[in-house]
């Protein structure tokens, strides 16, 4: 994870672009290959305990490698060009790390600790929970915050689930906690500023602002337009995979699969490389980079997922979303 820093540092010039490159190359990959590698399959573990200690890893990694971060872009030594690309791709080693946490959060209590603490650094404590005890048991519903309602563009979407999150956690677990986590966010930006400088800390501070925004962004898709029924006042069908779109490219594994959905959201303890795929579940002919992309333009999105979206609505009989 470290390594565009390295690429930066001991050799210098333009092998800092080399990282930019490898992203790159994913996306034209997903281009490329997905007529005929859109079911793409990744390798199958034998063992859950070597996949855990990986996790863990990762998120342990990263904490070091964000520390690593600040530093290296306190020092003179890179061009302004260099210095772009490095806060950029930092941007995805963090998107990386939230996908990684993401699997944590289903994981053990050391699991949420790790998971915990690279959500805390980009401003993100709170999602933790909303996670596990709002969005999983109430997917697809009006008291979901996570869940995009039918014709909600991309910016109401943001404003509305980055509100509403902290809101539900304030109201609803502990409002000592959620003070404290955000106290502990604001120590580590403190650090980084009394050991690396300012110029470290608005870097780290953008890349955390971009970082918190992509994440809620990726999630907007992810659930759009789909509501399940309410039986009576308070309660609903179950989650079923008709209720969560996929996505089926390569890249998915750049997020641990995360837009996999419909089987997440039915198997929410299944390992991210045995998430399996459904034809139940609404799909998206497009990778998850592309689709955020399109989000960008409302009208766009909205000519371009709509036909989908009302075909599958049609299809399984399903209710219209809370209209907005």
């Amino acid at each position: 994870m470290m390594g565009s820093q390295i690429y930066a540092t001991s050799v210098g010039g333009n092998t800092v672009y080399l990282p930019l490159c490898w992203l790159l190359l994913f996306v034209f990959l997903d281009l490329v290959l997905s007529d005929k590698y859109t079911r793409f399959r990744g390798p199958s573990f034998p063992e859950e305990k070597i996949v855990t200690q990986y996790l863990r890893s990762y998120g342990l990694l990263f904490i070091v490698q964000f520390v690593n971060f600040a530093f290296a872009v306190s020092s003179d030594r890179f061009t302004g060009t260099q210095w772009c690309v490095l806060v950029v791709l930092q941007v995805f080693v963090a998107g990386t790390a939230l996908g990684c946490s993401h699997e944590l959060a289903h994981g053990t209590k050391t699991d949420r600790f790790i998971c915990w603490w690279v959500y805390t650094i980009h401003m993100l404590s709170q999602h933790v929970h909303q996670h596990l005890y709002l969005h999983h048991p109430y997917v697809c519903t009006s008291k979901d915050t996570e869940s995009a309602y039918e014709n909600e563009d991309l910016y109401h979407y943001l404003a509305r689930v980055l509100f509403m999150e902290m809101k539900w956690y304030w109201d609803n677990v502990s409002k000592s906690i959620f003070i404290a986590s955000k106290f502990v966010t604001l120590g580590i930006w403190y650090l980084i500023y009394f050991f690396a400088g300012v110029a470290a800390l608005k870097c780290v501070v953008g890349v955390v602002v971009a970082t918190l925004l992509f994440t809620y962004a990726s999630f907007y898709p992810l659930h759009y337009g789909l509501m399940r029924r309410e039986i009576s006042p308070g309660r609903f069908e179950l989650t079923a995979k008709i209720h969560s779109w996929s996505t089926y490219f390569p890249s998915n594994y750049l997020a641990f699969q995360l837009p996999v959905h419909a089987d997440h959201h039915t198997n929410a303890k299944r390992f991210y490389y045995n998430l399996r795929e459904n034809e139940d579940s609404p799909e998206y002919p497009w990778s998850q980079s592309t689709q955020l992309v399109i989000a960008m333009f409302p009208p766009l999105w909205r000519k371009m997922v709509h036909p989908i979206l009302h075909a599958h609505m049609k299809k399984h009989n399903m209710q219209s979303t809370v209209p907005l």
